[in-house]
């Protein structure tokens, strides 16, 4: 497997996308467990087998899938990539998809799907199947091909909500204009743009019925609804709509800014805005936003359903940006304390913040947070105030037990454990070092190990994991770091009638060794060292432990020299030089491991032999289930301002003492805004694999952020809840929808569906997104 691996990676970073070569789907997850246990990440390959590729799942009735999506369905792999995999793992299909060069990514991407387009003329329309990287002027020629036309100076321009727009132009791609599945093009001539075409043939892209002011649904234009859910909850924030109502906020419009979209956003939200208070649609497509949208940012283009937290962001700091009130922003400073002037730097840290960041979105999102970071080492302490426009909250995850491990202790003569705990549904390393500390009363350093019963199968690494029903995990204290440690295993030879089997009896031990070739009395020196706690004639076992072990010994094969305790053996490896190579990835153990079988002639109370340290004894420590319960959003809160300490991936280098150390971290609310955002992290990668959180949380309908807020405030700091996005079912196969007051009712918007509700709707499991305004009494 590692030879594999290495020509894998030589070949996947080496190779690129490009238009002269076919591109191949796999399935993700197939694709996951492969790299899991081929040892993708760690170099550290699993003793379990590959299975054969199965693409099936992206397939229906032979063709591509239309619900599928990158990363979360499939990878996209280079030719040579795809062929190297074929080869060592066989199965398929081969699934061979186009390339084209995106010049809005600047980049070689996949063609992973086709997208339909109605194309009208005058009273007819026809469907065609076309892919974004086809040139207008061929989409064009089809188009008057099919309506048997020769007029030249014919266009297609795009048709939004009975309004002829944007022209096409002939030499461009059609990604470039953010067009979307089955939306309308026209064919018409510049001069004869008007509203020609009949009502009726429109009505899937919107309803011009009257409707109450601020309840207009908007179109799905194909995935669009955690952009739909997202709008929604904007447009009914009373403070920002009477900001594009009543302002000439016009005036703050930056077209030079880089970091904004040159107003483009912000016009397209007002204008949504306008429609959606004025009550003229019933539904409406929002496709000038969404235009603007993936212009500036590319990676909300396609047909895959997105996250509506991230757009929500890119929304709100693109209008920012658009109306930013600083038109030329200064190099300032950046401003920390030590804690102990916190008034003071806040004040500075908000100022230089303004000096560069002033706008509406500013004015009404944007809060400030306090963070303390504590050095382990030299107890500095390091104090930042940041500004944030949504609390992202940690929801707490249902609790399963995680699968049973023996934690072997680096003392060998304290007895070994099984230990099982509470996990939430990731099983992190972190996790189970701090469960093992609480038990053990001490830090400790892990490493682990999935080892068959027969102990001749070992696989190590750093994070634990379920290992094959064949195996067991080991969670081993590592005594140092700095140290080389031999595993060692005791063994037993059972007497047999043709040959002598072995026994297992206890491992691994980890052994240290000065040098990686040790002569053969260095190393006899080192083990029987080591294991001279199994014998004791000052202290020996009750006589009891003798007799009831005394069977057992009579079926052990004595050594050939009866005068030695053990008889020491090097497993053989063939990658091995040495006779101690370190591991690669593992530098402190060796690859070879040692068996060493203790004499059956000196296990006798005369030798003060300690069966009880010989036979190790497992003591279990399980945590009792939890069962799955709501939540309240408290909690949620509680444990965004919860002390953690850095995990090793996430150090924090010490100004003061110039290490990167595991620091203490607290993050306290120190400013609320007008309109505060609470995101509900509901979405996680474990395992390779990104997963939902469905834990439902309970919210209240006015949140009191009094006791929260640590910074200045004057007394009360209520909010009241005005909007929810809300998520159902999966990522990437799921569905957004939102609800809103408008005025002092409650409304569900489901995309162009849009119907009144009671209050205790808004309150439901699928909260994704939480909009509170302050109250002000």
């Amino acid at each position: 497997m590692d030879e594999q691996r290495k020509q894998l990676k030589a070949v996947m970073s080496t190779t690129q996308l490009t238009p002269e070569q076919n591109a191949y789907l796999i399935s993700i997850k197939w694709f996951n467990e492969f790299k899991r246990i081929i040892g993708f990440e760690t170099d550290i390959a699993l003793n379990e087998k590959i299975p054969a590729i199965d693409n099936s799942g992206l397939l229906r009735n032979g063709l591509l899938r239309r619900d599928i999506r990158e990363n979360t369905d499939f990878a996209i792999l280079t030719k040579p990539t795809w062929l190297l995999l074929k080869q060592y793992y066989g199965g398929g299909p081969d699934i061979g998809v186009k390339v084209a060069y995106n010049p809005l990514k600047h980049q070689n991407c996949a063609i992973t799907r086709n997208i339909a387009l109605y194309i009208l003329y005058q009273q007819q329309r026809k469907q065609f199947s076309v892919t974004t990287y086809e040139k207008v002027r061929e989409i064009k020629d089809r188009a008057l091909v099919y309506y048997n036309l020769t007029d030249k100076s014919l266009n297609l321009y795009e048709y939004n909500n009975n309004n002829i727009e944007n022209k096409l132009e002939d030499d461009k791609l059609l990604c470039e204009y953010a067009i979307l599945d089955n939306q309308q093009l026209i064919l018409t001539t510049a001069h004869s743009k008007k509203k020609e075409e009949p009502q009726s043939i429109f009505s899937y892209f919107s309803q011009t019925g009257t409707c109450t002011p601020g309840t207009t649904g908007l179109n799905n234009m194909g995935n669009t609804c955690f952009m739909n859910s997202t709008l929604q909850c904007l447009m009914h924030i009373e403070l920002l709509a009477n900001y594009f109502a009543n302002t000439p906020w016009q005036k703050e419009i930056s077209t030079t800014n880089p970091l904004g979209t040159k107003g483009e956003l912000s016009i397209a939200f007002s204008k949504l805005l306008e429609i959606s208070q004025r009550g003229s649609h019933s539904s409406y497509t929002p496709s000038e936003v969404r235009k603007a949208i993936i212009k500036h940012a590319p990676n909300f283009d396609g047909y895959s359903q997105q996250d509506a937290h991230e757009v929500l962001l890119f929304i709100l700091d693109g209008i920012h940006e658009d109306l930013n009130r600083i038109t030329k922003k200064p190099q300032v400073d950046v401003v920390e304390g030590d804690g102990t002037n916190d008034n003071e730097t806040a004040i500075k840290a908000w100022h230089a913040y303004k000096q560069r960041n002033d706008s509406i979105i500013v004015d009404l999102f944007h809060g400030q947070l306090r963070s303390h970071l504590k050095c382990p080492n030299c107890q500095a302490d390091t104090v930042a105030f940041d500004p944030f426009v949504s609390l992202s909250v940690p929801v707490p995850q249902k609790k399963i037990l995680s699968p049973a491990f023996i934690f072997c202790p680096a003392d060998p003569t304290q007895p070994r454990k099984i230990m099982q705990f509470n996990i939430d549904m990731s099983w992190s390393p972190l996790q189970t070092k701090r469960f093992i500390q609480k038990s053990e009363g001490r830090n400790l350093n892990l490493i682990y190990a999935a080892i068959n019963h027969e102990q001749t199968e070992i696989t190590y690494t750093l994070s634990p994991y379920r290992p094959p029903s064949t195996h067991i995990l080991y969670a081993i204290e590592l005594p140092s770091t700095d140290k080389l440690y031999a595993p060692v295993f005791l063994k037993e030879k059972e007497k047999g009638w043709i040959w002598d089997g072995d026994t297992p009896i206890a491992g691994p031990f980890l052994v240290p060794v000065l040098k990686q070739n040790p002569s053969e009395k260095e190393l006899n020196d080192i083990i029987s060292n080591y294991f001279s706690f199994l014998f004791d004639t000052k202290n020996p076992d009750p006589q009891e432990m003798y007799d009831k072990y005394e069977e057992t010994r009579q079926k052990w094969r004595s050594l050939r020299d009866d005068k030695n305790k053990f008889e020491i053996s090097i497993r053989s490896n063939f990658f091995d030089s040495g006779t101690f190579t370190p591991l690669t990835k593992m530098p402190c153990l060796t690859r070879r491991c040692v068996d060493v079988i203790v004499n059956p002639s000196w296990m006798t109370k005369e030798s003060g032999f300690k069966w009880s340290l010989f036979i190790p004894s497992r003591i279990k420590e399980f945590e009792e289930p939890v069962e799955e319960k709501s939540i309240d959003l408290e909690k949620c809160l509680d444990l965004f301002s919860e002390e953690l300490v850095l995990d090793e991936e996430n150090k924090w280098f010490c100004p003061k003492c110039r290490e990167f150390v595991q620091a203490s971290k607290k993050m306290d609310i120190w400013t609320s805004p007008e309109i505060l955002i609470i995101h509900l992290k509901r979405f996680a990668q474990i395992s390779g694999f990104l997963t939902k959180n469905e834990t439902e949380v309970q919210y209240p309908d006015e949140l009191d952020m009094s006791q929260r807020i640590i910074g200045p405030h004057n007394g009360s700091c209520k909010y009241k809840l005005i909007a929810v996005s809300e998520h159902h079912g999966i990522l990437g196969s799921g569905h957004y929808t939102a609800h809103a007051m408008v005025g002092n009712q409650w409304y569900l918007f489901n995309d162009s569906s849009v119907s009144k509700c009671l209050r205790d709707m808004a309150h439901t499991k699928a909260a994704y997104v939480l909009f509170y305004a302050k109250i002000h009494e």
